[in-house]
């Protein structure tokens, strides 16, 4: 009905304005217009008009739909129909959902109610439109983008609303709101549980959720007088976004979370450089965006091709020079691990994992067994590589790369004897790896799973792409009871 009133108007308009103009034409002239006259410029010349306006204004409403239309492409079949994602889904991590894993069990269940009310478009599916962002997000038509700050309602460069842009931040904004007052209320039960000159009640507590600050006994207790909340952002470098629009990332993010009390936490951030450009050009500004926080951030900088690798360790991206800028610590054996992880990446036809340089291994096994934060780093890259069914994985060298010894294939055992406790993302990663690889029954991610809330480790922020998403939650609901670790021998 509004199209039929808007085309009435139009034929209106266009037979007034061309009425007036050829009668005032003929009386300028002097001239007594004939029948034909009559009918070829007051009713032929009007129709004419008025259809031309129409056509035009349908193929411009033509364009507008083809250009919006998401583009197809011809990979997208054929990845979702065989078990290895095309090229184009590999690339696809984003930053769209997130998930708390708290020592409070009853909160467990209301966080996965709320991730899962959120809209996760499948992985196969998530391909990136021309401004970088996943066109699956478009899907997303219940996210309120009234969350989104004033200055990014409109993109920078046409000043048009960027609907996929909009969508992907909003979803990631609301979850972060929600999750922000789950924080706030674990911080309220942590200052609780942990009050100064009560040893006693410290001790009570179980040692994982303490991490670093856990005493080493009783009589030193006092000087922890409280559980620093770790929270855990990736942050993925894309192509598609330039330097300020990751900087711009970090900074909503510090001020969705500076209302929730937050400032004590100790933010780790894990940020993946698809390729050495996007690390060398982003690097700095992220860097300068971190400075902001408070507290000390941990960053693990993590890298899918060895280029990055190499490119970080010579121009000292893992040194001092660059923690001095924004009071960051670079763990220096992620280098280790980073070398160990590359070389996989750079291999990626060998059929096992046991067929990579062991010289790099060699190097990498004395940092492991000394030190913590390089094992996990090897568990977690070792899982990124066969999430993207690159490699698969062959259990014993898992074990050996992460010097636990082959023997711990139960995953009791491998839990009882891990240097640090496991947390959600490892979990995740190790589900993924006994989904992918086939391992079976004997490293089984249900049974870490329920390890891992029966330990209630330190609280983790983690950000998931989509197909994690989805496997975690159903991977904590289906979690059977973790079975007790068998007695060792006398």
């Amino acid at each position: 009905m509004a199209k039929f009133l808007r085309a009435s108007l139009l034929l209106i308009l266009v037979c007034v304005c061309t009425w007036v103009a050829v009668i005032l034409y003929w009386n300028g002239i002097h001239l007594v217009p004939s029948t034909e006259d009559v009918a070829i410029y007051l009713l032929i010349l009007p129709l004419t008009i008025f259809l031309a306006v129409l056509g035009a204004n349908w193929l411009w409403q033509r364009r507008k739909a083809r250009l919006a239309a998401p583009p197809v492409v011809a990979g997208a079949t054929a990845a979702s129909a065989t078990s290895a994602p095309a090229p184009a889904t590999l690339h696809t991590l984003k930053v769209i959902a997130a998930e708390v894993v708290t020592p409070l069990g009853e909160e467990l269940g209301a966080i996965a109610e709320a991730l899962q009310a959120a809209p996760i478009p499948p992985l196969d599916t998530a391909l990136y439109d021309a401004n970088g962002f996943p066109l699956a997000t478009r899907r997303c038509a219940d996210i309120d983008l009234t969350l989104l700050p004033p200055a990014w309602q409109q993109d920078e460069e046409n000043q048009a609303p960027n609907v996929a842009k909009q969508r992907a931040l909003a979803l990631l904004a609301g979850v972060v709101g929600r999750l922000g007052g789950v924080l706030t209320q674990l911080a309220a039960a942590q200052t609780l549980h942990i009050r100064p000159r009560q040893p006693q009640r410290a001790a009570e507590l179980n040692p994982a959720w303490l991490g670093d600050a856990a005493p080493e006994s009783t009589d030193k207790a006092q000087s922890h007088q409280r559980v620093p909340t770790l929270l855990r952002v990736q942050l993925l470098l894309e192509p598609g976004l330039d330097e300020a629009g990751n900087a711009t990332v970090l900074a909503w993010l510090h001020e969705q979370l500076a209302p929730y009390g937050l400032t004590d936490a100790q933010l780790q951030m894990e940020i993946r450089a698809m390729s050495a450009n996007s690390l060398a050009k982003h690097l700095n500004a992220i860097v300068d965006e971190l400075a902001a926080f408070s507290q000390p951030v941990v960053v693990l900088l993590l890298a899918a091709d060895s280029s990055v690798c190499q490119q970080s360790l010579n121009e000292g991206l893992l040194g001092d020079d660059v923690a001095d800028r924004a009071g960051m610590h670079f763990p220096g054996e992620a280098a280790a691990a980073l070398l160990l992880a590359n070389a996989a990446f750079d291999m990626a036809d060998c059929p096992t994992l046991a067929q990579l340089g062991m010289a790099d291994l060699a190097e990498c096994e004395p940092i492991a067994r000394t030190r913590p934060h390089a094992a996990k780093a090897l568990l977690n890259l070792f899982a990124l590589q066969t999430h993207r069914r690159t490699l698969p994985v062959d259990i014993g060298w898992l074990c050996t790369g992460l010097a636990l010894g082959p023997e711990a294939t139960e995953a009791a055992s491998l839990l009882a004897v891990a240097p640090t406790p496991l947390q959600m993302n490892e979990v995740l990663h190790l589900r993924s790896v006994t989904g992918d690889a086939g391992i079976g029954g004997r490293l089984t991610g249900y049974a870490l799973a329920s390890q891992m809330v029966a330990q209630q480790s330190v609280p983790t922020l983690l950000v998931l792409n989509d197909g994690w998403l989805e496997r975690g939650l159903c991977l904590l609901e289906t979690a059977p009871e973790q079975p007790a670790p068998p007695a060792a021998d006398t």
